[in-house]
Protein backbone atom coordinates (compact mmCIF):
# COMPACT_ATOMS: atom_id res chain seq x y z
CA UNK A 1 0.00 0.00 0.00
CA UNK A 2 1.29 3.76 -0.65
CA UNK A 3 1.85 5.90 1.99
CA UNK A 4 0.32 9.21 1.78
CA UNK A 5 3.47 10.71 2.48
CA UNK A 6 4.43 9.81 -1.08
CA UNK A 7 2.36 12.03 -2.82
CA UNK A 8 4.11 15.39 -1.22
CA UNK A 9 6.27 15.27 -4.34
CA UNK A 10 3.78 15.22 -6.82
CA UNK A 11 1.50 17.56 -5.14
CA UNK A 12 4.38 20.21 -5.36
CA UNK A 13 4.58 19.62 -8.64
CA UNK A 14 1.17 19.88 -9.72
CA UNK A 15 1.00 22.95 -7.08
CA UNK A 16 3.77 24.66 -9.62
CA UNK A 17 2.20 23.85 -12.45
CA UNK A 18 -1.50 24.92 -11.70
CA UNK A 19 0.35 27.98 -10.72
CA UNK A 20 1.47 28.19 -13.85
CA UNK A 21 -1.42 27.32 -15.85
CA UNK A 22 -3.48 30.26 -13.64
CA UNK A 23 -0.77 33.01 -14.02
CA UNK A 24 -1.31 32.35 -18.40
CA UNK A 25 -5.07 32.59 -18.31
CA UNK A 26 -4.54 35.89 -16.92
CA UNK A 27 -1.83 36.72 -19.40
CA UNK A 28 -3.52 36.01 -22.40
CA UNK A 29 -7.41 37.24 -21.54
CA UNK A 30 -7.20 39.65 -24.08
CA UNK A 31 -9.01 36.96 -26.52
CA UNK A 32 -11.87 36.58 -24.89
CA UNK A 33 -11.80 38.07 -21.40
CA UNK A 34 -14.97 36.62 -19.17
CA UNK A 35 -13.68 32.86 -20.07
CA UNK A 36 -10.45 33.46 -19.78
CA UNK A 37 -11.06 35.47 -16.25
CA UNK A 38 -13.73 32.99 -15.38
CA UNK A 39 -11.27 30.00 -15.75
CA UNK A 40 -8.28 32.03 -13.94
CA UNK A 41 -10.45 32.86 -10.93
CA UNK A 42 -11.81 28.78 -11.07
CA UNK A 43 -7.75 27.68 -11.21
CA UNK A 44 -6.57 30.26 -8.43
CA UNK A 45 -8.86 28.46 -6.42
CA UNK A 46 -8.00 25.01 -7.96
CA UNK A 47 -3.90 25.97 -6.90
CA UNK A 48 -5.23 27.25 -3.13
CA UNK A 49 -6.92 23.99 -2.48
CA UNK A 50 -3.44 21.92 -4.28
CA UNK A 51 -1.13 24.14 -1.99
CA UNK A 52 -3.02 23.90 0.94
CA UNK A 53 -3.09 19.90 0.93
CA UNK A 54 0.58 19.76 0.37
CA UNK A 55 1.69 22.13 2.80
CA UNK A 56 -0.75 20.22 5.19
CA UNK A 57 1.00 17.18 3.99
CA UNK A 58 4.54 18.25 4.65
CA UNK A 59 3.48 20.03 7.79
CA UNK A 60 2.41 16.91 9.09
CA UNK A 61 5.45 14.51 7.90
CA UNK A 62 7.62 17.03 9.85
CA UNK A 63 5.62 17.01 12.47
CA UNK A 64 5.58 13.46 13.41
CA UNK A 65 9.85 12.90 13.94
Amino acid sequence: MQSIYELIQPLGVATGVSLLLTASFALFRRKNPRVLMKLHKTMAVVTILIALTHATLVFLSSWGE
